[in-house]
Formats: C-alpha cells, sequence, structure tokens
C-alpha cells in the first residue's frame, strides 16, 4: 500500500493542469448563470404581469396572453441575443485536439485532400 502512495504522490508532484480546464469550468459557470437568469427572468415577467389575475383581467397582444407574449415571446428574443455576446466576449476559441495543433482527420477531412489531391499547404 505504501508503494501505491509512493507512486502517486511522484505523479501529483509532475501533474499540470491543462489551461483548457480552467476555462471550460468558467464557461460551463457562465453557461449556467446565464440559463438561472433567462429561467428566472421568464417565469418572473410572466408571474408579475399574468400571476393572481383572473381570467377577464387578462389582455391580449397578436392573440396571446399578454403575460406569455411579454415573457414568451419578447424575453426570449431578447435572450437570443444575449448568447451572441457572451460567446464574443467571454468564450475562448481553443484546440480540443491532446497536442494543441488542430489535425483534420476522418469525415472532418477536407475535400481535397480526402481525394488524393494534393493542398496548397502541402
Amino acid at each position: 500500500m505504501s508503494e501505491t502512495r509512493e507512486r502517486t504522490g511522484a505523479i501529483e508532484e509532475d501533474f499540470t493542469e491543462d489551461p483548457r480546464y480552467a476555462a471550460s469550468r468558467r464557461e460551463m459557470i457562465i453557461s449556467f448563470v446565464y440559463f438561472g437568469v433567462y429561467t428566472f427572468v421568464l417565469i418572473g415577467v410572466a408571474w408579475l404581469i399574468g400571476g393572481g389575475k383572473d381570467a377577464d383581467e387578462i389582455g391580449f397582444i397578436l392573440g396571446f396572453p399578454d403575460w406569455f407574449f411579454w415573457s414568451a415571446y419578447v424575453g426570449g428574443a431578447i435572450f437570443s441575443v444575449v448568447p451572441y455576446f457572451l460567446i464574443k466576449y467571454w468564450f475562448v476559441d481553443m484546440p480540443l485536439s491532446a497536442s494543441g495543433e488542430d489535425s483534420q482527420v476522418g469525415e472532418y477531412e477536407s475535400p481535397e485532400r480526402r481525394s488524393g489531391e494534393p493542398s496548397p499547404q502541402d
């Protein structure tokens, strides 16, 4: 058992965490916060406009109840634009290959490479 601890201790000393893990963790937290805020705002808007009202008191916009129109359509439209800015300013474009280089293999290979013709880069 002590031999196992010695080996794992040596591995832990040599281990350096890939910086992509930190970026991925940060992007995951941003995504969860975004969906939490999205859900909270849409439920809040729907409840504030239509919550506790009788059926006679509910107004209609374009044939939809006003609480549904403002929460689902307008809120959905606003929150459909927000991910563009999140990705543009907060997310990082990173290679997914282990070596840090993007390699073209399999179905993602360019048509020239699949046909056997040399590409201009060769």
